[in-house]
């Protein structure tokens, strides 16, 4: 049976940049799949580029940057209406300050501005920078895809490097090491939330250490080697991988309030390079991995 490896590339709609990169990457057969914001000031431009190249595209939950969708998140937005960044709205949740109701809503919105974007719902969605395993989020979200008829989510649970640098984060390495050990509980706590809600996972994630400048041919081979090390062949190993490519961000780009300093660095244009080099693509095809889908990956579990 196929080893399956479903690579996404986040933040689809971002800016123009980001996505001509993530279609050149698909069209390369470096990534499988990608998430989208709805509410980045290039998702149409995004919407009609998937449409053109056929690539399977998601939602990217987004209740951390930028503008909301919906008008009545009140909680969710400071006094100039923008969406509070990652660290103060994971603040907000852990001290009950979020009214979960407004979550509901926006994210409802979100699917639903997808659907007038690409003609359909989303099959997967996942959390913008991991917002959706959050407690009581995650709850919240695993019931409004369920609802919405979707079948599958990310649960980026993966065994932690404790000597991980983070290179690519700007800002406290050491803060972004515990947001990571956070992340990772939180998905192992939202996981069977997930599954009563008839969720579709991957049997596993990686990618929370290879990111920016953290990632190598050599760490993305180390990783996938140990993900799909299972030995009994009769069984699929399904994983996604989850990857940040694009071109280098310019003036125009974000969720309505500017660019970040990831997206302008050339880091995304390093993990592009890597994915596509043709090192990695001979590499999947040496250890029998087939990149695919999440609708593909569902129907081959026969999920």
């Amino acid at each position: 049976m196929p080893n399956c490896l479903i690579v996404n590339a986040d933040d689809f709609g971002y800016g123009i940049e980001r996505n001509d990169g993530i279609i050149n990457c698909f069209k390369s057969g470096a990534i499988s799949s990608t998430t989208m914001l709805v509410n980045g000031v290039a998702a149409e431009d995004a919407a009609t580029k998937a449409k053109l190249a056929g690539l399977p595209t998601g939602l990217h939950l987004n209740i951390s940057e930028g503008k909301p969708v919906c008008a009545s998140a009140k909680t969710l937005t400071d006094s100039d209406g923008n969406l509070y960044e990652l660290f103060t709205i994971r603040e907000r949740v852990a001290e009950g300050r979020i009214n979960l109701n407004e979550v509901r809503d926006e994210l409802q919105k979100q699917i639903d501005r997808f659907e007038e974007l690409m003609g359909y719902k989303p099959q997967h969605v996942d959390g913008h920078q991991h917002v959706h395993v959050l407690p009581g989020i995650c709850d919240i979200f695993a019931h409004v895809l369920s609802q919405n008829g979707i079948r599958s989510t990310r649960c980026p649970y993966e065994d932690l490097n404790p000597d991980t640098n983070y290179a690519w984060f700007e800002g406290d390495t050491k803060k972004m090491a515990t947001f990571m050990d956070e992340v990772v509980q939180q998905s192992q706590q939202a996981k069977p939330i997930f599954r009563r809600n008839g969720l579709w996972l991957p049997s596993e994630f990686c990618g929370l250490q290879t990111m920016g400048l953290d990632m190598t041919k050599e760490s993305l081979k180390t990783t996938l080697k140990q993900t799909f090390r299972n030995d009994n062949k009769d069984d699929i190993v399904s994983c996604e991988l989850m990857v940040h490519p694009g071109y280098r961000t310019k003036e125009e780009g974000g969720c309505g309030t500017g660019p970040d300093e990831f997206s302008q660095s050339d880091q995304r244009e390093l993990e592009m390079d890597i994915l596509c080099d043709s090192d990695m693509i001979d590499f999947y095809r040496e250890m029998e991995i087939e990149l695919v889908s999440f609708p593909k990956c569902v129907q081959l579990t026969n999920f």
